[in-house]
């Protein structure tokens, strides 16, 4: 049991709560690259709409990779763990910023960087990421210990909540028994007996 709570550091990217808590992130993010300074003759809606979905397809495939490899994450160290998630995400953000930069101009479409200015598009993309996952990391990491710490503080409640009806149990019990041993014997003994186990 030790050992499962020492490895639960890692949140479970396939849980709804954390796949919302991805989304609205890079929700924010995508409104942020939608109202940075003009860098294309676009209107604010379309920048946000584009950047909405490139965005989101990111926040997701991260989500599918890092759920896909947490058991293998959750074997190291919480440290070397945590450092090992955010580099796979920003490799992946780097990979998946490549293949939209690519199929972008393979389509001539125009969304994204100009052409010659990949590799910038994706390093740009991992930098922005390697500082959003690093906070986002952190804080499902806290959220994760309150989480165990609330539930924690409940179970304890329950244990002391039980642990103060035993000793009134065991007294209504014995006092039970105690009236039956003049009258009916045999019914105290099998009551003894009950108790016992």
């Amino acid at each position: 049991m030790a050992e499962a709570e020492k490895h639960r550091w890692l949140p479970q990217f396939c849980s709804l709560p954390t796949l919302y808590a991805l989304m609205v992130v890079a929700e924010i993010v995508a409104l942020v690259i939608a109202m940075a300074p003009d860098r294309v003759a676009r209107s604010w809606v379309s920048e946000l709409a584009i950047a909405s979905v490139f965005v989101q397809w990111l926040a997701l495939l991260n989500a599918v990779v890092l759920c896909s490899s947490r058991e293998s994450l959750e074997r190291l160290p919480v440290r070397w763990g945590f450092v090992a998630a955010w580099l796979l995400a920003v490799v992946t953000t780097a990979l998946g910023s490549a293949v939209v930069y690519s199929m972008d101009h393979a389509l001539g479409l125009g969304l994204t960087a100009p052409a010659g200015a990949g590799w910038r598009f994706s390093l740009g993309n991992a930098a922005i990421c390697a500082l959003i996952a690093a906070a986002l990391l952190r804080y499902l990491y806290i959220r994760e210990l309150w989480q165990e710490r609330v539930h924690a503080a409940a179970k304890a409640q329950v244990d002391a909540l039980q642990a103060r009806i035993r000793p009134h149990f065991l007294f209504n019990s014995m006092n039970t028994i105690a009236s039956l041993i003049r009258k009916r014997p045999l019914e105290a003994e099998r009551a003894v007996e009950d108790l016992s186990d």
